[in-house]
C-alpha cells in the first residue's frame, strides 16, 4: 500500500467486501464519509483521515454457493462504534456480526401472541437486516404447542 498523506492512517476490515460509513466525532450523518472494499480490490488497507470518528453504518456483502449476493446491513440509533485513526498507522476494525434472529414472543393481557425480533450487530442497539438481491429476506415462525401449531406467519425485523 502507499504510505498515506502527512496526517492520515489507513482502515482495515474483516470482511472481503462492503462499506462503512463514518463521521468526524460527533457530527451529524451528512458529513459522513464512505469507504469501500470490494472482493476485487488488491489493496485492503484504505487511506484515511487521521481523527477521530464515528461509525455509523456499515454493509457487509457475500456470494453463496449458488452466485446470490447477499448483505447484511447495519444502522443503529446514532453511533455504533468509536474509531480513531492515527497518523502513518492502521485501524483495524473488526466488526462482530451475528446473524442470529432473537426472538421476543409475549402474550399480552387478551392472551395474544405478540412476537418481535432483532438480528443483532456491532454495539448496542445496532440493528441487522439481511438482505438478498436487495430486498430484504422474510423471516417466518410457527409456534408449537406440544405436536399442535397454534400459530404460523411472519415476523418484523430490524
Amino acid at each position: 500500500m502507499p504510505r498515506p498523506e502527512a496526517g492520515g492512517g489507513s482502515l482495515s476490515v474483516n470482511f472481503d467486501a462492503g462499506y462503512l460509513v463514518l463521521t468526524p466525532a460527533a457530527k451529524p450523518l451528512k458529513e459522513a464519509m464512505r469507504v469501500v472494499w470490494t472482493k476485487d480490490d488488491t489493496q485492503k488497507k484504505k487511506p484515511f483521515p487521521a481523527g477521530e470518528y464515528d461509525l455509523r453504518r456499515y454493509v457487509v456483502s457475500r456470494v453463496d454457493d449458488q452466485g446470490i449476493e447477499w448483505n447484511i446491513w447495519a444502522t443503529g440509533g446514532s453511533v455504533i462504534r468509536k474509531v480513531t485513526v492515527r497518523d502513518g498507522e492502521d485501524t483495524r476494525l473488526d466488526l462482530e456480526l451475528d446473524p442470529t434472529l432473537k426472538f421476543n414472543p409475549k402474550v399480552n393481557k387478551k392472551g395474544q401472541l405478540a412476537i418481535g425480533g432483532a438480528f443483532n450487530g456491532e454495539g448496542k442497539g445496532t440493528g441487522l437486516s439481511i438482505v438478498k438481491d436487495e430486498a430484504r429476506i422474510v423471516v417466518t415462525y410457527q409456534v408449537l404447542e406440544g405436536t399442535r401449531e397454534s400459530a404460523r406467519g411472519t415476523a418484523a425485523y430490524g
